[in-house]
C-alpha cells in the first residue's frame, strides 16, 4: 500500500506541459478523495495498515504534502460488507486515522 501510495504522490507531484499546474490536472478538475480498499483484513489489521502508512508518508514528502492536501481513507472490504459504509469502519489516512463512517469522512 505505501508503494501505491507514493505512486499517487509521485502523480500529484509531476509538473504540467510547459510546468504549468500540475500533470493529474489535465485529466480531473480536481483530485478529490483517495480511498484504500484493504481486502483479507481485520480490523485490527487495518488499524495497523494505517499505523504503517502514517510512517510512510513522514519518510516521504511527497507523500506527507499528498496527505495533507488530498483526503484519503482506508477500509477493510469485510468490513465493509459486513457493518456498511455508516459505521466506523473509514480509517482517515491523514491526521489522526481515528475510525468513523462516511458521514465523518
Amino acid at each position: 500500500m505505501a508503494a501505491q501510495l507514493a505512486a499517487c504522490a509521485a502523480l500529484w507531484e509531476q509538473a504540467g506541459q510547459g510546468g504549468r499546474g500540475r500533470a493529474w490536472q489535465r485529466r480531473w478538475r480536481s483530485f478529490l478523495r483517495l480511498l484504500v480498499v484493504l481486502v483479507g483484513t481485520a480490523a485490527a489489521g487495518a488499524r495497523g495498515a494505517v499505523a504503517d502508512l502514517h510512517l510512510a508518508a513522514e519518510e516521504n514528502p511527497g507523500v506527507t504534502e499528498l496527505l495533507a492536501n488530498v483526503p484519503a481513507d482506508a477500509v477493510c472490504l469485510e468490513d465493509l460488507i459486513q457493518r456498511g459504509p455508516s459505521a466506523t469502519v473509514w480509517h482517515p489516512l491523514g491526521g489522526s486515522g481515528r475510525a468513523c463512517g462516511w458521514t465523518k469522512l
